[in-house]
């Protein structure tokens, strides 16, 4: 409930007096739990960044595996799996009010909304994405090519977001069930091995070279 009221309203608008009416306690014993709206709010944060990188801390794990060991074979299925975890964590059952709660701590600058997702689950699984795709090219990951296309994989996870969250939207679906998520993975996957046929066709201007990070192998 707090983070729904935190995502609707906002960090500002939203009282720890209003939090606890919602949250049906008294508000004397919800400021002895978090001591104050700012560690509430964190709270809620740490909640939602928990429940994200869950959803996707076996594919990132294999992707970390598949980098670590400069494993070719299997590090298209590997980006496969990993854009399929995405699309498994929107398609999740309170997904859309945990996005309203981060899109809405960005819009308002609330460093603790973004910072925190950032460094624990968007940062590694950008990563991530940019080191299979350079092992699969042959190229350097920190090359603008090749992060670039990482970036634009990941926006296309983003559009498949709004339509799992969009039911009756512009694809005129009455609901999203398991069918209409089979669909959008096979495009997705289709979309991946597109971009990974281009890589391989198009001429390298940067060698692949181990990643300069850690993924968490240990997740």
């Amino acid at each position: 409930m707090a983070v729904k009221m935190f995502g609707n309203r906002g960090y500002v608008k939203t009282s720890m007096r209003e939090l606890a009416v919602e949250l049906g306690v008294r508000l004397p014993a919800l400021q002895d739990c978090f001591g104050s709206k700012s560690s509430l709010y964190e709270a809620c944060v740490q909640l939602v960044t928990d429940h994200t990188f869950a959803s996707v801390a076996p594919a990132l794990k294999r992707a970390s595996e598949t980098i670590r060991d400069g494993d070719l074979g299997n590090a298209t299925s590997a980006l496969e799996q990993l854009i399929d975890a995405l699309v498994n964590g929107h398609a999740r059952p309170g997904s859309r009010t945990w996005s309203r709660f981060l899109e809405r701590s960005n819009r308002d600058g609330v460093v603790a909304g973004g910072g925190m997702l950032r460094d624990t689950v968007r940062g590694p699984i950008v990563d991530a994405s940019a080191n299979l795709l350079a092992l699969i090219g042959g190229r350097h990951p920190n090359d603008d090519e090749t992060r670039v296309c990482a970036l634009l994989l990941l926006g296309q996870v983003h559009a498949a977001h709004l339509i799992c969250n969009e039911p009756g939207g512009s694809m005129y679906w009455s609901k999203i069930d398991a069918s209409k998520i089979a669909v959008i993975k096979r495009q997705l996957r289709e979309n991946v091995r597109a971009v990974v046929r281009a890589m391989t066709a198009t001429p390298v201007l940067s060698t692949y070279s181990q990643p300069n990070f850690d993924l968490p192998l240990s997740v």
